[in-house]
């Protein structure tokens, strides 16, 4: 009896040994060629809590989206290297352009960005790329009152996807943390301040959890001593019921700002589309539309390109926008390529050219 509950140890050690041996295979093998890489905003933006993430500024990041492909920032954390003093230029229409990760860019080199397209395409223009990776139209506010405050512009380019509108509503992104507002007493009041550091520690981790579970002693610790509770991707805070209430103030503030500075705000529906159907628009309807218009009404300017987007073939359309292995980052399928940004720089010439060259008159 002795000798077979020795072999009968050895043997159940063994299986033991070999089972944990599997289980890291299995996870070295998941970890190689099927985890998520973390997302390119991690390299070059740092947390902030105020606002979530910001840029780091004065750097130089080369080749971040690929071979030729590099992103810089000026002194503010704006993308580009051209710097910008607090007055405007004379004859020189200064456009500040705030939006997410469509308007900086994702994807493409400094030069390729459709903000800076527009500049290259009008020289009369001096052109601002305030645009951040993950934003909803609340940080747009908070980054602008942060980092151009003190910037004279003629044109306060908001520009958005649908999507923005409901990160407004939400205190994350993904597995990170942001600040959302409020409304007391008409005013706005901003919420979950200090943000979180939540998802700024071991990044690979956080957005590899699901492959982390796989081990089996995280599963069983997850099971017996400590469940994981279901974290939802994206936590919403402001019921739909206030929603539009909170964007209209977001976009009253705006207007303040831009008159303060001399100009005007404008507002940008840049369309987006399905990653995995890049020919198939999403559409900006609902509340998020009538917010807009009535931010028109009271004296902005709106703008929707996607009749443009919509005048084009599907084919056509699709080589508008970053396929799937285009770029390496998550969430980078879907976004604007080269010829994109181009498009949509020529389109926002062509609608904004009578404010244009009533500026470059003053």
């Amino acid at each position: 009896m002795k000798r077979f509950l020795l072999k009968l140890s050895i043997l159940l050690v063994g299986l033991c040994a070999l089972e944990g041996l599997c289980s890291l295979a299995l996870f070295a093998y998941s970890a190689a060629f099927e985890s998520k890489p973390v997302l390119a905003e991690r390299r070059h933006t740092d947390y902030d809590e105020q606002i979530g993430w910001v840029a780091q500024p004065g750097r130089i990041f080369a080749d971040l989206y690929g071979p030729g492909r590099s992103l810089a920032t000026n002194s503010r954390g704006f993308r580009g290297t051209a710097e910008f003093a607090p007055q405007r230029t004379a004859g020189r229409p200064r456009l500040v352009c705030v939006g997410d990760s469509f308007t900086l860019g994702y994807g493409v080199d400094d030069a390729h960005a459709w903000p800076q397209v527009m500049q290259s395409l009008d020289p009369r223009l001096e052109v601002a790329n305030l645009g951040q990776g993950g934003y909803g139209i609340d940080q747009f506010l908070l980054w602008r009152q942060r980092a151009a405050a003190d910037l004279e512009c003629d044109l306060l380019v908001c520009a958005f996807i649908p999507e923005d509108f409901e990160r407004m509503c939400a205190d994350t992104f993904i597995v990170y943390g942001k600040p959302y507002f409020e409304l007391e007493n008409g005013a706005l009041e901003l919420r979950n301040t200090p943000v979180p550091r939540r998802g700024y520690s071991f990044p690979w981790l956080v957005h590899n959890r699901a492959l982390v579970n796989r081990l089996g002693v995280v599963g069983l610790y997850n099971r017996f001593v400590q469940p994981e509770p279901r974290r939802p991707e994206r936590s919403v805070v402001i019921p739909p019921a206030k929603a539009p209430q909170v964007a209209a103030a977001i976009f009253a503030e705006l207007a303040k700002a831009a008159q303060a500075s001399g100009g005007q705000l404008v507002l940008v529906h840049l369309p987006s589309v399905d990653p995995r159907r890049l020919e198939r628009l999403m559409p900006l309807n609902g509340w998020p539309r009538e917010v807009c218009e009535q931010a028109a009404s009271n004296g902005a300017r709106f703008i929707d390109l996607a009749p443009y987007f919509e005048a084009l073939e599907p084919s056509e359309r699709a080589a508008l926008f970053l396929a799937e292995s285009a770029v390496q980052f998550t969430d980078a399928a879907g976004h604007y390529d080269e010829k994109g940004n181009e498009f949509v720089a020529r389109k926002l010439l062509d609608e904004l050219e009578p404010l244009i060259a009533a500026a470059a008159a003053r």
